[in-house]
């Protein structure tokens, strides 16, 4: 089987039901574009009905108040936990249209989004009869310079990107927590077949990090959501470790859909310590260095 990724699109909307960060119901709505339309990419649909932007992409990336969790906004609409969605985007879904609203379901982690979706998946069949498009597979591109964010969170703190001339996308996340100590989790990311998808779903399985450990008692008083995180009194210290990485790479995987409407990040990066400010200011760098797409 090829290892290109294939293009997949919807074979009809999907809505997705839950209840939002504070406990009150909400929903994604994913909708197909029609087959008279050949853009690629995603478009948001805000909550007055209109495309805002036409594509979505680093342009209106921002960081939200509530969790400093990644959000799309412009002069008059936002959005929170994008990185929650995002991901969906390195699973091949393409020409789709988000409903997604200010407070969308929370799930703390994206495996129900999939779950939602991937039975109502389809490759993409469209032909370009002047063949300047490939709607059958996902684009590619690199940046043009490699980029290093330092940040003090913890000793030595980094994110970093370099770029490589192939269509894949290495992630390398190294935690390093009090009392719980270090660890080293990679994945790389370039095909959405059997395998691909067997090996991204513990990403999107891993729920949200519960720390510091002090925080489980008054989440539990106080917040609707708060079976929805991995606390670390709960596991083995090496297993809050595992879990905690794959959680911080769906966010950054999430994060890195945003650099691009039409093409995914090629290279790889190294994130040590880092956190959303830090996948947003790395997404901005990468665009004001360019893009160059790869084949």
């Amino acid at each position: 089987m090829s290892n290109r990724m294939r293009r997949l699109i919807l074979g009809h909307n999907v809505l997705v039901k839950g209840d939002d960060i504070l406990g009150r119901a909400a929903t994604i709505e994913l909708i197909p574009m029609s087959k008279a339309e050949k853009e690629l990419g995603w478009h948001w649909i805000t909550d007055e009905g209109r495309a805002h932007p036409a594509h979505i992409d680093s342009a209106y990336l921002h960081q939200t108040g509530f969790g400093n969790t990644v959000g799309l906004r412009n002069t008059t609409c936002h959005t929170t936990l994008w990185e929650h969605t995002g991901i969906l985007r390195w699973l091949g879904l393409d020409r789709v249209r988000v409903r997604h609203p200010a407070a969308p379901p929370y799930f703390g982690r994206s495996l129900e989004l999939w779950d939602a979706i991937k039975s109502h998946l389809r490759p993409d069949t469209t032909a370009d009869p002047l063949r300047i498009r490939d709607y059958q597979h996902i684009s590619w591109a690199n940046g043009d310079a490699a980029t290093k964010l330092d940040h003090t969170k913890v000793t030595d703190g980094r994110i970093e990107y370099r770029p490589h001339n192939r269509c894949h996308l290495d992630v390398v996340i190294r935690i390093n927590y009090p009392k719980l100590g270090r660890y080293e989790y990679e994945h790389r990311v370039y095909r959405n077949d059997e395998v691909g998808i067997t090996a991204l779903e513990p990403v999107l399985d891993a729920y949200t990090q519960g720390w510091p450990m002090w925080h489980k008692w008054p989440a539990h008083l106080l917040w609707t959501h708060s079976h929805k995180a991995v606390w670390a009194q709960d596991y083995s210290a090496q297993e809050v470790l595992r879990l905690f990485a794959l959680h911080r790479c769906a966010d950054l995987l999430g994060t890195l859909s945003l650099v691009d409407n039409e093409w995914l990040l090629a290279g790889q990066v190294v994130s040590y310590g880092a956190g959303h400010s830090e996948d947003l200011e790395l997404v901005q760098a990468i665009r004001r260095s360019g893009l160059s797409p790869i084949g």
